[in-house]
């Protein structure tokens, strides 16, 4: 799971051009926002970067991290100024000042290991800030406050070995999200871009990770051999796939007139998995246009325990995001004045996003879920410029949505969202 950007400062030099190098990986939060308007503002988030992912790839599955996201714009958000500084804000949906919202996001990130740790539910976040200051430093107002908000490490590193220095991004990815995402980073991609008559140098990776594994509260029968059928659009011939099955479990359900939800929770039931089914098959595409999480929302405050068969697929779903034009779309168009980063001089003259990735993996089976992220963002410098009823069938034999999600005290988080699509055989 990644976040590519590619950050530049801009330079009055005759030389040229100073580079910053910005890898970041993903966080998650529990701000002090109402239960109904966080959780309309999380699925309203996760469901407009569905629907970017769908018209580039209608016909795949996909999986996004909105916490990734966030967390990367909460780190850019303390180094902004003027209108990208409004533009993060608005993304963010948040009035307080950049300090204020990085310490959310930390005590966010803090509620969700201590949630794990009571639950018995793996929940683990890491973030590192590798720093080369040969060329260019962090103004020291920006790295005060970073160090004061205990949001990440910071750590020196030297990019004038390319092949060394990725080396050592990578092995921070595999082991901050259990050897799922083994690469993030190519030396290609911080090797020197200096020539004559130009500057262009890393400066700095800013890598933030999370990794969730957590067991059902209910689980599925272990080794069915059922199939199913399944439809990826109204008209479509059915294919039958294996589900996995549990029946008669008391679970979370609720209906109304478009969509059925389920909520399976995960041991402790802090965590849960939201699977948002419509009633007519319909394409991902269909689903992602016609489905508002005004809707979700609603029908979700009906959410009620009942006894409930299941049948759904086990699937496991592997991406690469380019987030720089999802971003755009979202409205994050001012992208270079980040002058509270860095020190500006007579060769720094501003800064701004050129590539942003992110990389994704999510996995569900039998037993339970396990999902880890990476958001990845490198910079360069620039030179220039309710009721007992009989069980009710819930089968997932169509494309679903579904919200790995944490709730507490009346707020919820979207950890990762995503579009089940079609019946795929994932590569190990």
């Amino acid at each position: 799971m990644s976040f590519f950007n590619k950050i530049r400062i801009s330079i009055k030099y005759p030389l040229g051009t100073v580079c910053v190098i910005f890898l970041t990986l993903l966080t998650v939060g529990n701000s002090p926002v109402p239960h109904q308007q966080k959780v309309n503002t999380d699925y309203r988030f996760s469901l407009n970067l569905l629907q970017i992912l769908n018209q580039k790839a209608p016909n795949n599955n996909y999986i996004v991290s909105p916490l990734g996201i966030i967390n990367n714009l909460s780190v850019l958000y303390v180094g902004s100024s003027g209108k990208t500084k409004q533009q993060i804000a608005k993304l963010l949906a948040t009035s307080s000042e950049p300090i204020e919202f990085i310490d959310q996001q930390r005590m966010r990130m803090d509620n969700l290991v201590k949630a794990g740790e009571k639950d018995k539910i793996t929940f683990e976040y890491a973030n590192i800030m590798l720093i080369d200051n040969t060329f260019c430093k962090l103004k020291n107002t920006f790295e005060q406050d970073i160090i004061k908000s205990k949001m990440c490490e910071l750590k020196k590193i030297k990019y004038k070995n390319p092949d060394s220095a990725a080396r050592q991004i990578n092995n921070w990815c595999r082991k901050n999200t259990h050897n799922r995402i083994k690469t993030i980073i190519d030396a290609d991609d911080i090797k020197s871009k200096s020539s004559f008559g130009k500057i262009d140098e890393p400066f700095f990776s800013l890598l933030n990770a999370i990794y969730f594994k957590g067991n059902w509260s209910s689980r599925f029968a272990e080794n069915t051999n059922n199939k199913f059928s399944f439809y990826s659009e109204a008209g479509a011939p059915a294919e039958k796939i294996y589900m996995m099955e549990q029946n008669n479990s008391r679970l979370a359900y609720a209906e109304s007139a478009n969509i059925r939800i389920l909520k399976m929770y995960f041991k402790g039931k802090d965590f849960s998995l939201v699977v948002v089914l419509p009633k007519k098959i319909l394409s991902a595409k269909q689903l992602l246009t016609k489905i508002t999480a005004e809707e979700i929302k609603r029908t979700s405050n009906n959410l009620f325990p009942q006894p409930v068969n299941v049948k759904m697929p086990k699937f496991k779903v592997t991406n690469i995001i380019d987030l720089k034009s999802m971003m755009k779309d979202l409205g994050f168009t001012a992208i270079d004045d980040f002058a509270s980063m860095f020190n500006r001089t007579v060769i720094a003259e501003n800064v701004y996003i050129d590539k942003m990735k992110q990389k994704n993996w999510f996995s569900v089976d039998e037993k339970g879920a396990e999902a880890t992220s990476v958001t990845y963002a490198q910079g360069f410098s620039v030179g220039c410029s309710a009721v007992q009823m009989p069980p009710v069938e819930f089968i997932a034999d169509r494309p679903f949505l579904y919200f790995l999600q944490y709730e507490k005290n009346n707020s919820s988080t979207v950890l990762f969202a995503g579009c089940y699509a079609k019946h795929k055989k994932e590569k190990p």
